[in-house]
């Protein structure tokens, strides 16, 4: 038996869009015609595979509709269940919900013997993630499931396909982080000894990656790149090795065409390391003008020793943010004006500030100094950024997924996601001499973020 679970179609959100069904309450909106196509690449895909089994829906406009359209690629009725609907955002309802008879009027493909008690809303106020969590365990209960069942296929949102994954992954005693693209879609197995594996988790391979969304959200169709500590100057790297490395990154750019090169900062080296011939304005304006040459975008991350001249130079402010797109945005920030391992309380009101005024879900945070757990190098002071109290609260209430990017001690290490931790990881880093290799640090942002490594 396999229980397929899938997340709508992209749904109108942002007010009515051409070619939806005005008749829906505008606060339960139906499809996009984007959303009615990726429902219809994944009927084809599923009815490639044989059978995509009972059809259970959640009662939403969104969820109803993309159930339909498989319904009819596939030659099926379907059911709907409000154990499935999703999470509670708001304090109160911000609409009825649609009864038995108004979703027949809209949508023929409903079986007919399909019930629904109505109201159907979750009651009570917001809802809490452990109250998703129990509507989608008495659902479970309430399958009838057997090796031998019918496959089932499942058709929910962002919050209930969260939770029904969770309650499957608890299953077979392991977790994956993956996102929930639109129409997106996980599948599990009842196996003769009736434990559950996973085949496939978040796939959306059969949808045209021009199709690809998370709501309003279209993926990064071009990397976000990293570099950092390059270290421009430096006496104990001749100038010719240099320059190299120099030609070396940029072919490198050009080839990849990033969305955005993150520079986490060292640019340029202390004045005690300088070659004689040089100074640090000197390098900053070589870095300039091999920077602007690239005609990339670039963001900048400033170090106590740039202060001064950070701004005038690089005309962008120390504390900046890049969207993107709707669902993905850069922050850098610049540490305390004396301590490259502290934030102030301006900048972390800053970041807060900035967190809470984007609706999207995924922040790539980047600073010189890394956030703890970037590298294998043990914590103790001066090594990672100082965690103060404020910091961790604004992180742990924003509600969006961290990434944490810094430099400083060159490591190409995997990232380390802790419970109460951003997902830490080390930037690019470039070598004195030819007997270390220098690298980028490559993000692409398709399901969920994926790094690599682009040696030089």
């Amino acid at each position: 038996m396999l229980v397929r679970v899938v997340r709508h179609g992209q749904p109108a959100v942002s007010g009515l869009q051409a070619g939806i069904n005005h008749e829906f309450p505008p606060s339960d909106c139906a499809l996009t015609a984007l959303g009615r196509k990726q429902a219809a690449f994944l009927g084809e895909y599923l009815k490639k595979q044989g059978d995509c089994g009972k059809i259970i829906s959640s009662p939403y406009a969104r969820t109803l509709e993309t159930a339909q359209i498989v319904a009819e690629i596939c030659d099926r009725n379907f059911y709907v269940d409000s154990l499935i609907q999703e999470g509670r955002f708001y304090p109160e309802p911000t609409c009825p919900g649609m009864t038995l008879d108004e979703i027949r009027t809209h949508f023929n493909k409903l079986a007919p013997d399909a019930r629904l008690e109505w109201p159907w809303i979750t009651p009570d106020g917001v809802e809490s993630w452990a109250h998703t969590r129990w509507r989608i365990d008495r659902f479970m209960e309430h399958l009838p499931v057997s090796p031998d069942a019918e496959n089932i296929l499942i058709v929910g949102h962002g919050a209930s396909v969260g939770a029904l994954k969770q309650y499957f992954f608890e299953k077979c005693g392991v977790h994956f982080e993956r996102y929930n693209w639109n129409c997106s879609l996980s599948e599990f197995e009842l196996l003769p000894d009736r434990s559950w594996r996973i085949n496939f988790v978040s796939r959306f391979n059969f949808i045209p990656e021009e199709y690809v969304t998370s709501n309003r959200m279209v993926y990064l169709e071009r990397p976000v790149i990293m570099m950092s500590d390059l270290h421009l100057g430096d006496r104990r790297r001749s100038r010719e090795f240099e320059q190299k490395l120099l030609d070396d990154l940029r072919n490198e750019l050009l080839r990849n065409q990033p969305e955005l090169v993150l520079n986490l900062g060292d640019t340029v080296s202390r004045k005690e390391f300088l070659r004689d011939d040089t100074d640090t304005k000197k390098e900053f304006l070589r870095y300039l003008e091999w920077r602007d040459a690239l005609n990339l975008p670039f963001a900048e991350c400033a170090i106590e020793r740039e202060a001064e001249f950070f701004e005038e130079m690089f005309h962008q402010n120390p504390q900046s943010c890049w969207r993107l797109s709707d669902d993905f945005m850069v922050i850098t920030l610049a540490p305390y004006e004396s301590n490259d391992h502290l934030l102030s309380s301006e900048k972390i009101k800053y970041l807060a500030d900035t967190l809470s005024s984007f609706d999207g879900h995924n922040v790539l945070i980047g600073t010189h100094v890394p956030w703890e757990g970037a590298c294998s190098r043990p914590a103790k002071a001066g090594i990672y950024l100082d965690k103060v109290p404020e910091l961790v609260e604004v992180l742990k209430n924003s509600g969006k997924k961290i990434y944490w990017a810094g430099g400083h001690f060159h490591y190409p290490v995997e990232p380390i996601d802790m419970e109460t931790n951003p997902c830490a990881f080390m930037g690019g880093c470039f070598a004195f001499n030819s007997s270390k290799k220098s690298f980028l640090r490559k993000l692409s942002f398709h399901n969920g973020i994926e790094i690599s490594e682009l040696f030089l």
